[in-house]
Order: structure tokens, then sequence, then C-alpha cells
């Protein structure tokens, strides 16, 4: 496409913030852009550096303020709840696992009526921060346990054992398809879905299975106003929830599955204006 690229990780990154100046460093028509690779971590030194490189004529993938307010999943859950998605019930666990907190997470376990839990940390990325618990008495080892190192950003969910995981991917207004997580081998054990244990399958987008995540995928696009996004689902025989908002998703392994050139899908909508 004849654009340049480079490589600049925003974790590593000095930039100065001077007493008083006008002055940007790039030409305010220059076609500079940052499409963001990472995903999130507990530092926000990388939205700093992209606002920066944002005051300096750089085109940022995905909106900075969309970024901030869905930047872990604790705000993606409030925000699909308020919008009327359907979520998994989630408890978030915080403080002693004793008196009120103890009550709440009893009453949460009877409700769902599962034996085993997803434990996951707040902000996490590529299935890292994950944890499958089986039964109630680990789950309340690990609780006590994290209570006991300090770490207590998690959130508990049940663990959906016929539910199938899905991901659609829209740049701009244009969906790019549709695709099914499965494992790799049938002797890989881990429940991730994550791309390191799992091949993508493309679903045609006019099949029944494809079509109410298309709708909601749709509906969340128009409410987010993105640039580029996965949205992650999950479906079982009689149930379809938004498990999780992507705004830093990999696409290498869904452009094999779908036969979609994605990152000139992003070059395009980057640069159309």
């Amino acid at each position: 496409m004849g654009v340049r690229a480079g490589v600049l990780n925003l974790e590593n990154y000095c930039f100065t913030i001077p007493a008083r100046s006008n002055k940007n460093y790039l030409p305010a028509k220059a076609k500079w852009a940052l499409h963001r690779t990472m995903g999130v971590n507990f530092d926000e030194f990388d939205l700093r550096v992209a606002s920066y490189l944002e005051n300096q004529h750089f085109r940022i993938s995905n909106p900075l303020p969309l970024l901030t307010a869905l930047r872990d999943k604790v705000a993606q859950l409030q925000a699909l709840h308020g919008w009327g998605a359907p979520v998994i019930p989630s408890l978030l666990v915080r403080g002693d696992i004793e008196g009120n907190n103890l009550s709440s997470i009893q009453s949460f376990i009877r409700q769902t009526k599962h034996a085993r839990f997803i434990l996951k940390t707040e902000r996490g990325n590529r299935g890292l921060g994950v944890s499958l618990v089986n039964g109630v008495d680990s789950l309340y080892s690990w609780l006590t346990t994290l209570r006991a190192t300090r770490d207590q950003r998690f959130i508990l969910q049940p663990f959906i054992e016929d539910a199938r995981e899905y991901r659609v991917l829209i740049c701009g207004t244009e969906c790019l398809g549709v695709v099914e997580k499965q494992r790799k081998s049938q002797a890989d054990h881990n429940f991730k879905h994550n791309a390191k244990h799992t091949h993508f399958t493309a679903l045609k987008l006019q099949s029944p299975k494809a079509s109410p995540m298309l709708a909601w995928a749709k509906e969340l696009q128009e409410k987010m106003q993105s640039d580029f996004l996965a949205i992650d689902f999950l479906l079982t025989k009689k149930t379809l929830s938004v498990l999780e908002i992507g705004l830093c998703p990999g696409f290498s392994e869904f452009e094999h599955a779908c036969k979609v050139n994605v990152a000139g899908k992003v070059l395009k909508n980057l640069f159309k204006n």
C-alpha cells in the first residue's frame, strides 16, 4: 500500500511536557497513525504516550476516550449491562472473605447453580490472569490465598460447560467476519480460548448462528463508534452472552480463517480522512 511501517513500544518511551509550547513536532497534515496492538495492563503509561502522540497529529486507532472508558473488564461489564447486552453473571471480589462478603459469595454460588468457576483479574491479556476453579472448597481456598497476598482485583463467573466461543471483527461500520474458536488439539486441555491455544473457523455471515451475534455487534458498535474492535460471544443451546470487547485485538489468525486482509482494512479506515 506504500505505507511506511515501524514498531514503537509504548511501555518504553520517553516524552517531554514542556513548561510552555505551542509547537507541534509533526506537520498538521502529516499522514501519521498509531495502531495499538497491545492489551491492557496495570499501568496507564501507554495511554499517556498515545495521548502525547495524538497531540503531535498522529491518528490513533480507536478513540482514546473509548480506550480509557473500557480499559478493564469491570468497566466493560458495566457498559455492556448499561447497554442492555446479555452478559455472564459476575461477582466483583474485593476485601476479606467473611461477613457480608461471604454472604454475597454464597448467594452468588446458589444463584448460578454451577460447581466450576472462572476467576479472572480485572485486567488481563491473552488469557493471562484467568483461572478455572473446580468446586466451592477450591474457590474459597483461592479467594483466601489471594486476599492474603493483597491481590483482590478479581471477577468471579460461572464456568459454562457446553458453551462455544465466537468472535466478530468489525472495522468502522463493516463486519469483517465471524469465527468460532476451537482447540488446536484434543490433547490440549487448556480451557482458555486465546490465540495460542485455538484456531479460528469461519462462519457464513448468513448462518443462523451468526445472525444474533452480528445484530448485537452492530448495536454495540453504534454505541462505541470504534475504528476497529473484536467482540467475543459465548453461545449455548439456549443463551447468547457477550463475553468481552477487544479494542486492541490481534488479527493474524482471523485473516487466515476468513481470507480477509484485515491489516489493509484497518489502514484504509485510519487514513480515510
